[in-house]
């Protein structure tokens, strides 16, 4: 497995990219089942579903060897990712422009 900072610095961008993407297609299924829910739930439960699959997701990894330096910055870019697409969806929402 290559461990270099370039590695890790991609992987951490592909996550932080790919978490908002998850979470978008999670918002469009969560408005699709239902969209009576309150604003609050709308936001948060989509990006609490993402990343407990990310959660559940990296200790195979670490077992199956990948070093815990990479698991800790693919939380990191995920949990990041998420929360910049939570505080878009958010921002959007509160000028009336989504």
């Amino acid at each position: 497995m290559d461990n270099s900072a370039a590695h890790i610095a991609a992987r951490f961008v592909i996550h932080f990219v790919a978490s908002a993407f998850c979470y978008l297609a999670a918002l469009a299924g969560y408005r699709f089942v239902d969209s009576r829910w309150p604003y609050w739930t709308e936001v948060s439960v989509p990006a609490v579903l993402v990343f407990a699959v990310a959660v559940l997701r990296e200790p195979f990894d670490v077992a199956h060897g990948q070093s815990l330096t990479k698991a800790v910055f693919d939380f990191i870019s995920r949990g990041g990712g998420l929360a910049f697409t939570v505080w878009g969806i958010a921002w959007l929402k509160r000028r009336n422009m989504l």
